[in-house]
């Protein structure tokens, strides 16, 4: 199973959505990784990083025909567009706010777990309560 890493395109964001250590205990696990050229730069991760790591490095489209796209924010209705019928994708989408894209990704075929939908209970930290933990990284980002 391959899981893609696009670049993230929104104006100043600094995130990747996948880091070289969770990319290798993915291909430890059995996955295929493809990461796109410069997705970790604006994290500090090079593409060298990433090849260390055991993913391979692509382009946007490769990141994108994947069955598992990994993005941290909402993609837009063309990238929408490009997930291949049957995929997963796993970001933030604020769905009321963005109801272009949820059409676009529910004509695509495409399944979505919209990571800022999972609510903010003990239960959900399994999950991961992307809120919480977002809120960490912008309080250590302040102090840096």
């Amino acid at each position: 199973m391959k899981i893609g890493v696009p670049k993230e395109t929104q104006e100043r964001e600094t995130r990747v959505a996948i880091t070289p250590t969770i990319a290798k205990q993915l291909k430890a696990k059995g996955f295929e990784i493809i990461v796109e050229s410069g997705a970790g730069e604006k994290s500090f991760f090079s593409d060298g990083d990433y090849t260390q790591a055991g993913a391979v490095i692509g382009a946007k489209a490769n990141a994108f025909e994947c069955d598992i796209v990994a993005k941290i924010n909402p993609p837009t209705v063309d990238e929408a567009q490009k997930l291949k019928s049957g995929s997963t994708l796993i970001s933030l989408l604020f769905a009321a706010t963005n109801p272009e894209v949820v059409k676009a990704l529910a004509e695509a075929g495409v399944n979505a777990f919209s990571m800022d939908a999972i609510p903010r209970t003990s239960l959900a930290h399994k999950v991961w309560d992307v809120l919480s933990s977002q809120a960490n990284l912008a309080g250590y980002k302040a102090v840096l």
